[in-house]
């Protein structure tokens, strides 16, 4: 890089000294001229000397611009060369602790490979004499063990047989048990018949809200019905069938819905339209699922009145346990 300026500086000065060569030459021209009769040679020489001046002075620039282009390129290499002296700083940090960590590694692994052999040759040390003094007898013990193995293993395998044995008879008795308390669950459900019908036995004009109270009961079995507040309490769990009749009162319009703990589930209605739709009938059924304790009842929707029989009633509420 020293060499590359010193010989552009050298140029640079060979130059100007060039310039400065001609100038002289150049002056001492004129003077000639400017002191004595202007001559065509001499006219002829000024404008030479002239061309001359201008070519060296283009020349002069080229090598100006050259040089600043080639300085700018020297900066351009040099600042590349520190930085790829700096990458080559830094690689080479990384290598040597990349050696330094091998080497300790190499180290550990020869320590731990002498430590090894160092082992095994106190084991063999151990070994050779029980191997050469008591062979017979380690022979004896293998015997031994081997026997006292099969009579543990035969043990162990009657002891298997009788747990599976008896854990297929566990299994048996919980599922005999399983199938004892469906029985006895269905026996119970049997046993627990639950069924009524009931209707009103009053005509009115005048209901139009609460609950249809079926006054008249025409058959209770396992209870759960009560004639005065016409409400039903199922006594236990199960899927249970309600039906209602309902007939309207003239030509009087009536709707009533089946509900379960407060929740409508279906309605019935009978409709008069004219004066010729005189004691029409609503009828509707539904199938409920019931916890025990859950409650059922009739419930006016809209609608005045209805009509019905004191003896034989036509507005009736059922229900049954299936």
């Amino acid at each position: 890089m020293a060499h590359l300026l010193r010989y552009f500086v050298l140029c640079l000065l060979s130059e100007f000294l060039i310039v400065f060569s001609l100038s002289n030459n150049h002056n001492t021209s004129i003077g000639n001229i400017t002191g004595g009769l202007v001559t065509d040679d001499a006219l002829e020489k000024s404008g030479i000397l002239r061309q001359l001046l201008n070519q060296e002075t283009i020349i002069r620039m080229a090598l100006v611009q050259n040089v600043h282009s080639l300085m700018k390129d020297i900066l351009t290499i040099k600042n590349s060369m520190l930085v790829s002296e700096t990458a080559m700083g830094k690689f080479k940090l990384a290598t040597e602790k990349t050696i330094f960590q091998l080497e300790a590694e190499v180290e550990k692994l020869k320590w731990e490979n002498q430590r090894l052999r160092n082992d095994n040759a106190e084991i063999q040390r151990k070994l050779i004499p029980c191997v050469n003094g008591t062979s017979q007898t380690v022979q004896d013990s293998i015997s031994e063990m081997r026997r006292n193995f099969d009579t543990k293993f035969i043990q162990l395998d009657s002891e298997l047989q009788t747990i599976q044995a008896r854990k297929a008879n566990v299994s048996s008795i919980a599922t005999l048990e399983t199938s004892l308390s469906y029985i006895s669950t269905q026996v119970g459900n049997l046993s627990k018949s639950v069924a009524f019908t009931a209707g009103t036995t009053v005509t009115t004009t005048s209901w139009k809200s609460g609950t249809l109270v079926f006054d008249k009961v025409i058959n209770s079995v396992g209870g759960g019905y009560n004639p005065h507040t016409g409400i039903f309490t199922a006594p236990v769990k199960g899927h249970y069938v309600f039906f209602v009749s309902i007939v309207n009162d003239g030509v009087r319009s009536i709707y009533v819905d089946i509900v379960l703990n407060g929740s409508c589930k279906i309605q019935a209605m009978a409709v008069s339209f004219n004066t010729n739709d005189r004691y029409e009938t609503g009828t509707n059924l539904v199938i409920l699922h019931l916890q025990q304790g859950d409650a059922v009842w009739v419930k006016h929707h809209r609608g005045t009145g209805y009509y019905t029989y004191s003896d034989a009633p036509v507005t009736t509420f059922s229900g049954f346990l299936i």
